[in-house]
């Protein structure tokens, strides 16, 4: 089955378009396979799986590589494994890819019609595609379908499945007894929860990584002088622990925990301690939430809790940023010193003699930096403090 030249030309513009290509495909199995449960780790997880099957096949096409017999991308293995914790039947899952692969088929027939005028040329081109896309998912589907399965038998010995059940119910916000799913986390709920959430950055990373992460939630643990976590390890390779304490932590022993070491390439929050079922789930999304502000040390949602609402759409927070900062967002050392000094200064209250002992600066030199940030906002601080603060947090934030 050898690639037309044509076709792997294509396939290399494709591969440039998955950050497109991908959500597109994955919304419309969302909407037309009903069955799918429709909340933001499944559309998150579907897109995800869709934009590895797409590279897949173009990297295919452009090295022209044939389909049969070759292996499913992780990313669809991992998919599977998700339908099996959410309660998916193996229909819905080959449903989805029944949907996905004629949805995938007119978007690439598209491709080929814009590209190709000759009838005869055209049917050739059609038919090949047709037998690419078939054997491609042919072979897909055999690793999917077992990853499912084994999956599937693992989870029904496995004792975990109820306490991971029973996590899901009090995060979902479910009407939950909490004797009852204490019983089932095997992890009393009465008690007072600081949640964690570490996750491999990028979540490439190998998984190898998870043991070491649930090592971090273990010393947590140490340092809050509570028994044993209550871990749960997620589908997008995240680990998520609840540390439950009698009393409620103090502020001292809070701080301490941003000094544990995360492995390289990892990234982790904790949320504020909450008590009972409320709590529990309360602090997990806490901790979720500054997981978006977090860099490569552990960080608290009472330090980044702020910051991480303003990067709850990073698309939209950046685009806001650089439309308020407009010069002042540009690259270079010497405009990252204007910005430095300029968030300094609004932190300590537009005080140049404050703003400049924090940068032990001069002070003259705090004025004539501020003065020249402002001309390059191209507009006058007066009235705008605010969201200015809000832009510059944004732009150091996503420049990371």
């Amino acid at each position: 089955m050898d690639t037309p030249a044509e076709v792997a030309e294509w396939a290399a513009r494709v591969a440039t378009q998955l950050t497109d290509l991908g959500p597109e495909l994955s919304t419309h199995i969302m909407a037309t396979v009903h069955e799918m449960p429709q909340d933001a780790e499944m559309h998150a997880a579907t897109e995800t799986n869709a934009i590895a099957h797409i590279g897949a096949m173009a990297a295919l096409l452009r090295f022209g590589i044939p389909p049969e017999g070759i292996e499913a991308p992780a990313q669809a293995t991992d998919f599977a494994r998700l339908m099996v914790h959410r309660g998916v039947a193996l229909p819905t899952l080959l449903r989805c890819y029944h949907v996905g692969q004629a949805k995938l088929w007119r978007q690439w027939v598209d491709v080929v019609f814009e590209n190709v005028n000759d009838p005869d040329e055209l049917k050739r081109l059609v038919t090949w595609s047709t037998d690419f896309v078939s054997s491609y998912l042919d072979a897909v589907r055999v690793h999917v379908v077992a990853a499912y399965e084994d999956e599937r038998r693992r989870w029904e010995r496995s004792q975990a499945a109820a306490a991971e059940d029973a996590i899901r119910g009090v995060l979902s916000g479910q009407a939950v007894d909490s004797d009852e799913a204490s019983r089932r986390m095997r992890h009393e709920l009465r008690r007072h929860h600081v949640a964690v959430v570490l996750r491999p950055d990028p979540v490439e990373e190998p998984s190898a990584h998870v043991a070491a992460l649930e090592g971090v939630v273990r010393q947590i643990a140490e340092i809050l002088g509570a028994g044993q976590p209550l871990l749960m390890r997620a589908t997008d390779r995240s680990v998520c622990g609840w540390v439950s304490c009698v009393e409620t932590p103090g502020a001292t022993a809070l701080e301490a925990l941003e000094d544990c070491v995360l492995p390289p390439n990892c990234r982790g929050a904790f949320g504020d301690p909450g008590y009972g079922l409320d709590g529990f789930r309360e602090s997990h999304l806490q901790a979720r939430q500054a997981l978006r502000a977090a860099g490569s040390r552990l960080v608290s949602f009472a330090a980044t809790g702020f910051a991480s609402t303003l990067l709850a759409d990073p698309e939209s927070a950046a685009r806001f940023a650089a439309a308020e900062l407009g010069a002042l967002a540009g690259a270079g050392a010497t405009t990252a010193r204007l910005r430095d000094t300029l968030e300094a200064y609004l932190a300590e209250g537009a005080s140049h003699k404050r703003a400049a002992a924090r940068l032990t600066l001069h002070e003259k030199t705090v004025e004539q930096r501020v003065r020249r940030a402002e001309e390059l906002l191209g507009r006058p601080l007066a009235g705008r403090r605010a969201a200015v603060e809000a832009a510059l947090l944004i732009h150091r934030l996503l420049d990371a």
